[in-house]
């Protein structure tokens, strides 16, 4: 593959670990944002539905420029209870494996 392409297998080696190393870090990058954002959300109970992500993203993809999806807020009974029926199902994302990490 790498006469292929016009290199040393040295440089084709090189390569491959540069770009497997940026792949791992943008994983890391993408996973420390998610783990943000879900932290947000147990705090303060704001979301965002996929209904209207969906269509703002549609609509940036047809070269349009939505207003941001509305920021939805559970009520506080509604947050405690959502709470609590994550830590109990033992979600890969529950508060229990992300309040520390």
């Amino acid at each position: 593959m790498a006469a292929a392409r016009g290199s040393s297998v040295q440089a084709f080696m090189l390569e491959a670990i540069a770009e497997v190393t940026e792949r791992v870090k943008r994983r890391r990058d993408f996973e420390a944002e998610a783990r943000r954002r879900w932290k947000k959300m147990l705090r303060t109970g704001e979301y965002l539905t996929l209904e209207d992500v969906r269509s703002c993203a549609l609509a940036l993809a047809r070269g349009e420029q939505p207003a941001e999806p509305p920021l939805r807020k559970m009520t506080p009974d509604a947050l405690a209870r959502w709470q609590a029926s994550d830590a109990a199902r033992g979600c890969r994302y529950s508060a229990a494996n992300w309040r520390n990490s």
